[in-house]
Parts: C-alpha cells; sequence; structure tokens
C-alpha cells in the first residue's frame, strides 16, 4: 500500500493555517463596523456589502481549509480517499482567488503580491500532494 507522506505534512499545514484563517477571519468580520466608521471619519467610502461578501468567502475558504487539512491528516495511507482531499483543496484554491479577486475590485488599494502568494501556496502545495499520492495509484 503506497502512502503520502507529503500529504500528511501538507495536511498538518492546511489543518494550522485553517484554524489562523478562521480566527482571523471571525476578527475581520467583526471589525468591519470599526473599519468603516474609521474611513467614513477619513472622508474614504468603503463598498461594505462587497467587503463583507469577500470576507464571508474567505471564512468559507478557510473552513474548507481546515477540512481539507483534516482529510489529508487522516487519509495520508488511504489511497481510495484521495479524490476528497483534491476536492477540497480544489475548493479551497477556488474560494481563495474568488474572494482575492473581490477584494481587488471593492478596495484596489489593500493589493498585495505577498499576501496573495501566502494565501494560495499552502493550499497549491496541498493540491500538488494529493496529485502526486493520485498519480502513484
Amino acid at each position: 500500500m503506497e502512502s503520502s507522506k507529503f500529504l500528511k505534512v501538507m495536511g498538518i499545514i492546511m489543518l494550522i493555517f485553517g484554524i489562523i484563517a478562521i480566527i482571523g477571519g471571525l476578527l475581520s468580520l467583526m471589525g468591519i463596523g470599526m473599519v468603516v466608521s474609521l474611513a467614513g471619519l477619513a472622508g474614504v467610502t468603503v463598498p461594505v456589502e462587497l467587503l463583507t461578501a469577500s470576507l464571508i468567502i474567505a471564512l468559507a475558504s478557510a473552513v474548507f481549509e481546515l477540512i481539507a487539512g483534516i482529510l489529508g491528516i487522516k487519509n495520508w495511507n488511504v489511497p481510495e480517499k484521495v479524490n476528497s482531499c483534491m476536492i477540497c483543496g480544489i475548493l479551497t484554491v477556488a474560494l481563495c482567488v474568488v474572494s482575492i479577486i473581490m477584494t481587488l475590485v471593492g478596495y484596489p488599494d489593500s493589493f498585495s503580491i505577498l499576501s496573495i502568494v501566502t494565501g494560495l501556496i499552502v493550499p497549491i502545495l496541498y493540491l500538488i500532494a494529493a496529485f502526486q499520492y493520485k498519480a502513484k495509484q
């Protein structure tokens, strides 16, 4: 039976990053009112609906990241379950990309290549691990 230690390691990293992203996303959602108030005082308009939707999508991505991490840890040596790892990984990447696009459309001043790269690198490495494991079968 083949196993994938790379998938297990990436699962652990996804789990950790998922927990951090969920905590950060919840704190961000709670702080939207303050951001809007401070922006209003500075005379800047913030598209609240778009920002809120982007944060909700980012939270959904974080939840899928957490689930993918759990699946990667649980199924690193179960070849029949690698498809569920791949699906969660793909959903995580897709939701992350949608959230980034929505943030860029609604608040382009927040554009940062570093945040985009760091937000996508772990899910992409997880997907690579899952696809490599699938290819071994």
